[in-house]
């Protein structure tokens, strides 16, 4: 095992020993070449001197190349980065997503201010919790939240791009409830979960991306008595 892994490191150096000096030849024999093939037809100076003085040249030209992509890969790669936020700057007020009956919807924004895009980008409500939390709430953890407009599937995040993503709606009604909406299927239907009123919950979110870490953020919601009390505390 041990002459093998041996082996295998000195095949690495010869094979890259044998790159550096294929790299200097070839600049060698490059454009670098041509002042001083041009000297040599003025007998400046010795063909031996015009050789070694070229060979160090070029391996000076080669230095300098290698030193530019060490330089450039430790440049920091581009990569996205999401921001999430919900409050009631993004309450809206549309027909409700299994009627035409007008309810007040709680929404959420995910931002890239990364300067790369996010791959399927995609969020889950992990988790809900709260000291009335109804028994029919297992049913909408771990479902993905849709995007505004009823789009049930990932998405591209741009740099500089945002999206804004549904959570709940709740009907003009004294102790209407607050109902999860999620989605298990790409496509499929919403299925929900109704949060009594008054009550405080707190909703974990998974965001995920295929070229991003997966994170959770917490959102924190109060419902009161009356339809418009939804609050969300820091």
């Amino acid at each position: 095992m041990v002459n093998s892994n041996r082996f295998a490191k000195m095949r690495r150096w010869f094979r890259e020993s044998f790159a550096l000096v294929r790299e200097w030849w070839g600049t060698m024999s490059g454009a670098l070449s041509i002042p001083f093939a041009f000297l040599a037809l003025f007998n400046v100076a010795s063909q031996r001197l015009m050789f070694a003085a070229l060979a160090y040249a070029s391996l000076w030209a080669s230095v300098i190349a290698q030193a530019r992509r060490i330089s450039e890969l430790q440049k920091p790669v581009p990569s996205p980065n999401v921001t999430v936020h919900v409050g009631r700057d993004l309450l809206d007020v549309a027909a409700d997503f299994d009627g035409l009956i007008p309810a007040k919807w709680v929404r959420g924004r995910i931002q890239n201010i990364g300067d790369r895009g996010v791959e399927r980008c995609r969020l889950k409500l992990l988790n809900v919790e709260g000291e009335t939390l109804p028994p029919e709430a297992s049913r909408v953890q771990n479902g993905f939240l849709q995007w505004q407009g009823g789009i049930r599937d990932s998405m591209r995040l741009n740099p500089g791009e945002h999206w804004i993503f549904d959570i709940g709606t709740r009907r003009p009604a004294e102790y209407s409830h607050l109902r999860l909406c999620a989605y298990f299927v790409t496509g499929g239907p919403l299925i929900d979960c109704n949060l009594e009123a008054p009550g405080s919950y707190t909703l974990t979110l998974g965001i995920y991306g295929d070229n991003i870490q997966s994170t959770e953020h917490t959102v924190r919601i109060r419902i009161g008595e009356h339809p418009e009390d939804i609050e969300f505390p820091s």
